[in-house]
């Protein structure tokens, strides 16, 4: 039984999760959560695609982008700012990228910012999602802040592996913001009410 109210305990155990799985493992779950995403009404329908760059225990989606860009969607990427607080930049190739924040590639500084509410669709990375959309992120509160200001047709996709579903509902606070749907590699899922 897992201590819900303990969001510290619950990072530093689906964390560890992702140590259980081989690269091979984790590529082929990936390449099915990427199928889920493009064969799905929305992918085709938005243009201007908010991606995420993964830390070890998040979910690549670097094939994701590059097809994206193939097909001539508007790719962005967040740029950690301070404070809780990331803005996106449009990003043309890997090169518009550099180690940024926390170690994790962002948008060079002469990459153009986007307007939060002018994005259609925010791929949201985090630790573990319950059924609900709830997520469980890194702590730092940035997507959060960031999906507050997003437009109301916008559309929140949590992306992780099957093992980092929750399978209780997560503690939240007022201030977190539920995805609309999570893709994992076993199917596309719309978020409970």
């Amino acid at each position: 039984m897992h201590n819900v109210n303990d969001k510290k305990i619950l990072r530093k155990e689906y964390k560890e999760r992702i140590k259980q799985y081989t690269f091979y493992d984790l590529s082929m779950r990936t390449q099915k959560i990427i199928a889920h995403i493009t064969s799905s009404p929305w992918y085709r329908e938005k243009n201007i695609l908010a991606f995420y760059s993964g830390t070890h225990h998040e979910v690549s989606l670097q094939d994701l982008f590059h097809q994206s860009l193939k097909a001539h969607k508007t790719a962005l990427f967040p740029k950690y700012l301070g404070e809780s607080n990331i803005s996106f930049c449009k990003v043309h190739n890997e090169e518009d990228l550099e180690m940024g924040a926390f170690g994790i590639r962002e948008p060079r500084k002469e990459c153009e910012d986007v307007a939060i509410d002018g994005i259609d669709v925010f791929f949201v990375p985090g630790v573990c999602f319950d059924s609900f959309g709830n997520r469980l992120g890194s702590g730092l509160g940035c997507y959060d802040e960031a999906l507050k200001k997003a437009r109301k047709d916008a559309l929140f996709i949590g992306v992780a592996y099957s093992f980092q579903l929750f399978p209780e509902r997560l503690p939240t606070r007022t201030e977190d913001i539920p995805m609309h749907y999570v893709v994992t590699e076993n199917a596309s899922m719309k978020s409970k009410p």
